[in-house]
């Protein structure tokens, strides 16, 4: 799965094709771009607010104490990526923006979205990392909240996989105790143990 320019239209594609579509800008701009407004739209809470209720810019801005002109510049940029609806004045939230990015969705990444904040912070160090090639130790520089934010964004992420992952590991017959060992959050045991009720797991990690 990869970020692409893809033609619309026969005009296109063959601009493409022929080399003039000056690719590099959807690579770098429209994609760091796209990255930093589902990030912000997240953190600020956008999205939250137009899960209760349609709303035009002005609500969607007072809602979530934000600047009008600026939330409407979000709104559409949010609108041509396809993670929120326009209708008439009015936003509503796009199937993916619901699945994915709401605190009370059974597949959230809400927390992920947050997480991608340090993320940004860290990726600023590649020209460092290639001069030298000493690596970012981000598990020792984290301070404790940002520590938090990073087991939060973990355990998101282990949310959309955790059920295959159970059913696929080998669990011998009659098991009743596991070592659950780095297991961070935990949700990967947790899912083993409601897959076999009567296995329980210790999980060991840093504090």
């Amino acid at each position: 799965m990869r970020l692409d320019t893809v033609p619309e239209n026969l005009l296109e594609r063959i601009a493409l094709r022929a080399g003039v579509v000056p690719t590099p800008l959807g690579d770098t701009i429209v994609a760091m771009t796209l990255a930093r407004a589902i990030m912000v739209a997240t953190k600020l809470g956008i999205f939250e607010a137009l899960a209760k209720q349609a709303c035009t810019t002005h609500e969607a801005a007072a809602l979530c104490g934000l600047d009008q002109h600026a939330t409407e510049a979000l709104l559409f940029a949010l609108a041509g990526a396809g993670y929120v609806q326009r209708k008439g004045l009015r936003y509503t939230l796009a199937p993916v923006a619901r699945k994915w990015l709401l605190k009370s969705s059974p597949q959230s990444l809400y927390d992920y979205m947050l997480f991608n904040f340090l993320n940004w912070t860290w990726d600023e160090r590649f020209e460092d990392f290639l001069r030298t090639g000493k690596p970012t130790h981000i598990h020792q520089e984290m301070s404790n909240d940002e520590w938090k934010v990073y087991q939060r964004a973990m355990r998101s992420l282990a949310g959309f996989s955790a059920f295959e992952v159970a059913r696929r590991i080998p669990v011998p017959r009659g098991s009743r105790r596991m070592l659950d060992l780095g297991g961070s959050h935990g949700y990967y045991s947790v899912m083993l143990c409601r897959r076999y009720p009567e296995l329980r797991s210790v999980v060991f990690d840093l504090p």
